[in-house]
């Protein structure tokens, strides 16, 4: 769809994501190419994206880097992608859950949404 632009913030903490890639986090991720959303800090910081426009679905890929200790294994973090007619303000009109791991797709398909919120800690996203 020509014509859309996206807002990515984060009201809870403005500096929480930046632009990366493999040359300045040394994450080898093979599925991914070029640049990617960073999530700065390992703490769990809400992601905010506002579309220009009324939106049908949405498709994510992400990564998650999981940190344990030695001997301890837990199951990949969970994304939770909610969508919202026109802001996080209003009631949900859709939402997904999905495991990360090296490279994964989140996906709310039929819904009409502008607003879409990304929750989990130590996250990629492109």
């Amino acid at each position: 769809m020509s014509g859309v632009t996206a807002h990515f913030s984060s009201p809870w903490d403005p500096a929480a994501f930046s632009i990366q890639n493999q040359g300045t986090t040394f994450f080898v991720l093979p599925k991914f190419s070029g640049n990617y959303l960073y999530q700065n800090e390992s703490s769990r910081i809400k992601l905010r994206i506002e579309s220009s426009r009324t939106l049908i679905s949405i498709t994510m890929t992400f990564a998650t880097i999981e940190y344990h200790d030695v001997g301890e294994v837990d199951q990949p973090t969970a994304i939770e992608l909610t969508a919202y007619l026109d802001s996080t303000v209003t009631p949900a009109v859709g939402s997904a859950t999905a495991r990360g791991g090296s490279r994964r797709v989140i996906r709310i398909p039929r819904v009409r949404y502008r607003s879409i919120q990304v929750a989990s800690p130590s996250t990629l996203w492109r």
